[in-house]
């Protein structure tokens, strides 16, 4: 029998919660702290090298299979396309530390949705 549905956070998705919101706040002051000694490029392209080394050992341990260049249909080129979107919107946002404050580029980035609705 599946296990039921919750119609509350508990504590600890609250917690998760709350720390994947201070981790994510917090990303913007570091990458502006260290932008003078770290081109901010070279930090983007560390983190998502981090990133795919998780991702990686998480699918080793769980032993999913990683698809080919053929299987799914279509699947690859569209992985590799919306990856390089990603790669490059995070590189244009640490870029983008360089000449404005960290506080005004988390609201820029967070309100862009609504400016593109």
């Amino acid at each position: 029998m599946p296990p039921s549905r919750l119609h509350h956070l508990d504590a600890t998705a609250i917690t998760i919660l709350l720390a994947c919101c201070l981790f994510w706040g917090f990303q913007q002051v570091l990458v502006k702290a260290t932008v003078a000694e770290v081109a901010p490029v070279f930090q983007a392209f560390v983190r998502f090298a981090m990133a795919t080394v998780a991702v990686l050992a998480w699918c080793l341990w769980r032993g999913v299979r990683l698809g080919s260049a053929h299987e799914p249909r279509g699947a690859f080129g569209a992985g590799v396309l919306a990856g390089a979107l990603f790669a490059a919107e995070f590189a244009c946002i640490y870029i983008g530390l360089q000449y404005t404050t960290a506080s005004r580029l988390t609201v820029f980035l967070y309100c862009s949705p609504f400016w593109v609705a």
